[in-house]
């Protein structure tokens, strides 16, 4: 449904993202998996379609090259699906080398206490998928921090 002359806060911008489908739409996650769902008023994408995973790499191969980004932080890397963390990692860097950045730089977090293997899955070349991929260059160490904020 498209909404005639709307507000500019009623709506999603860019307009690329103005797909209904391309959200989850289902309130807060739940119980049995806690990496579906909202985040608050935060609306959480479908990061498993496909064609959201191109727009969204487009996008930020966009923002390195007019702003001359050097790295990104990737927020919640559990909650995206459909291997993007190694998608999006492979692109970005294969990106950043084709436009003469040598050190681009990903990291991302993976808030979880005793994660080690579960961020082992994202990080360069210990992924665990079995394919010639190379995910993101790091992890926010959060089993470290869960075990030194007591100490």
């Amino acid at each position: 449904m498209t909404i005639p002359n709307p507000p500019p806060d009623a709506v999603v911008w860019p307009v690329e993202l103005q797909k209904n489908d391309w959200f989850r739409r289902q309130g807060t996650a739940g119980p049995s998996d806690d990496t579906v769902g909202d985040f608050a008023s935060l609306k959480q994408f479908r990061t498993d379609v496909t064609n959201l995973q191109e727009f969204l790499i487009r996008a930020y191969q966009y923002v390195i090259a007019r702003f001359d980004i050097d790295a990104f932080r990737i927020d919640t890397l559990r909650y995206l699906k459909n291997r993007l963390p190694l998608l999006f990692g492979n692109s970005i860097r294969e990106f950043a080398l084709s436009i003469g950045k040598k050190n681009f730089f990903t990291f991302g977090e993976v808030f979880v206490p005793n994660a080690e293997q579960e961020i082992a899955s994202f990080i360069g070349r210990t992924t665990t998928d079995g394919t010639d991929m190379v995910g993101v260059d790091a992890a926010l160490d959060f089993p470290l921090y869960f075990k030194l904020k007591p100490v």
